[in-house]
C-alpha cells in the first residue's frame, strides 16, 4: 500500500468514527430530552387481580403509533431487553431486564394486535403483539404502541384476549375486582 492510499484509508476511518460519534450523540440527547418531557406511571403496590400468567420474552422497542419507525427514546423505551410480561387489574406490567420496568395502567390501554413489526424487529407473519396506549407528553397523551415478542407463540393470544377484555371492562366502567351493587 503507497501512502497516499494509507492516508486515504486513515481519512475515511476519522470520517466513519466521526459520523458514528455524531449519531450516538444526538441518540443520547434525544432520550435524554424525552425522558425529561415524558412521565411513565409507577406500578401500585396493589396491582389488583392476575389476568394472565407471567409470559416470558423480548420487549421490541415503543414506538410512535402513527410512525412505527419512530422509536420513543426517553426511559429506555427505545432499547431491546428481555421481559416478563403480566396483565392485572390496575394494567400491564413489563419487568424489563436491565431497563426501567414499563407499567401502562389500564386507562392509558387502548388496544393489543399483532404485527410483523416495529422498530427494531421483523419477524412476519404477526409474530409480535402491540400494545396501543397513551405516553404522557407536555403536549398531551401520545399515542404509542409497545412491541412483545414472547417466547412462547401460545401466549401471543393470552395477552392480546388479556388486554383486550381488560380494555373493554374498563370501558363498560368495571372491573372483576371492583364491587357492583345489585338492584
Amino acid at each position: 500500500m503507497t501512502s497516499e492510499q494509507v492516508l486515504a484509508v486513515a481519512v475515511l476511518v476519522l470520517v466513519f468514527v466521526g459520523v458514528v460519534a455524531v449519531m450516538a450523540r444526538s441518540w443520547l440527547r434525544r432520550e435524554s430530552a424525552s425522558t425529561a418531557a415524558t412521565t411513565l406511571t409507577p406500578a401500585p403496590a396493589d396491582l389488583g387481580t392476575p389476568r394472565s400468567e407471567a409470559m416470558e420474552g423480548t420487549y421490541v422497542s415503543t414506538v410512535d403509533a402513527d410512525d412505527p419507525l419512530t422509536r420513543v427514546p426517553g426511559h429506555g423505551l427505545g432499547r431491546r431487553s428481555a421481559a416478563v410480561v403480566r396483565v392485572h387489574d390496575a394494567g400491564v406490567v413489563v419487568e424489563r431486564e436491565g431497563e426501567t420496568d414499563l407499567f401502562v395502567p389500564t386507562a392509558d390501554l387502548v388496544d393489543a394486535h399483532r404485527a410483523s413489526g416495529v422498530a427494531g424487529k421483523h419477524v412476519g407473519g404477526e409474530g409480535l403483539v402491540l400494545l396501543r396506549w397513551r405516553l404522557a407528553t407536555p403536549e398531551g397523551p401520545q399515542p404509542v404502541d409497545t412491541g412483545l415478542r414472547l417466547r412462547h407463540p401460545a401466549h401471543r393470544s393470552v395477552l392480546t384476549d388479556a388486554v383486550r377484555a381488560l380494555v373493554a371492562d374498563a370501558s363498560a366502567g368495571a372491573t372483576p375486582s371492583t364491587p357492583t351493587e345489585e338492584s
